[in-house]
Formats: structure tokens, sequence, C-alpha cells
């Protein structure tokens, strides 16, 4: 990332969920420069409940001159912003914030990019662009009562 935002071009960064806390979501349109933010459009959406309690589908539909986010089917957030540059998809668990021995996990069930936002995007659809299930079979992570992390399993 330090290469992208820290070129003399302009660098575009999109971030379709990112979590502040546990009940909060950010979706952001920010503009680098230098090393800079040289324009943001940041906005916040209060969550009901937990947003690591379970599985959540995020999605950003992606029009010529908008920017559609959404959580579970939900809109969240929309920024009537032109963004015309290309993009690659980047999935961080980043968290400078906390104590460096401090554990995190990020899980992943599957990504799909569709080039019409309109479209379905499941299996099969004929304007998918990406398609992959990263844990075919696996149980999700759960929650013990004292709030631990249990390793998913592998599903029999």
């Amino acid at each position: 990332m330090d290469a992208c935002t820290g070129s003399a071009q302009t660098t575009t960064e999109i971030d379709i969920a990112e979590c502040v806390g546990t009940s909060s979501l950010k979706n952001n349109l920010i503009l680098w420069q230098n090393g800079s933010v040289i324009n943001a459009w940041v906005m916040y959406t209060s969550l009901n409940g937990n947003a690591s309690d379970s599985f959540h589908i995020y999605e950003l539909d992606w029009y010529p001159t908008l920017l559609v986010f959404k959580m579970d089917g939900q809109i969240t957030n929309t920024i009537a912003q032109s963004v015309q540059v290309p993009m690659f998809l980047l999935f961080d668990d980043e968290a400078r914030t906390l104590p460096t021995g401090l554990p995190t996990a990020l899980t992943v069930d599957w990504v799909r990019v569709c080039s019409d936002p309109n479209a379905a995007c499941n299996p099969g659809d004929s304007t998918m662009i990406f398609d992959d299930e990263f844990n075919v079979g696996v149980v999700p992570i759960s929650t013990s009562n004292q709030g631990e992390k249990k390793q998913g399993q592998k599903a029999q």
C-alpha cells in the first residue's frame, strides 16, 4: 500500500467494509498523492449487533458516477463520484491500534466479482469476472461462552 499512496500520481482506494470496533461500519473513497490524502469521502453506519458475530455479505455496486455500498443486501452508504481507474482486490486484517501480541483473525468465505452491478452475480452468471470459494467444507469460526475464538473445523 505504501507504494500506491506514496506515488506522485493520484491513486485511489475504495474500502468496501472497514469495521470500526464491532458496531460501526466505514465505507471510504480516498484519493492519495505523495503519501497524503488529497480528497476523501468517509461514511459511517451504525450496525445492529456485532459485525464479527457471524458472516456478512459486503457489496459494492460500482456505476460510472455512483458507488453503492451494501451489507447483507441493505444499502449502507452511497458516494456520488466518478471513479475511472483500474483497481485490485485486497483483503486486510490490519490492526494498527492493537497491541502487537493480540491475535486477530479475518475469515473470507467467498468472493465474486461481476461486470454488471445489476446482475445476480451467482455462479454461472455470464458477467462473472472472478469467483472463488476459499473455505469449501470448513465450518465457520464459533465463539464460546467465554468469548474465546475457536478454530474452524473441516466439515465431515
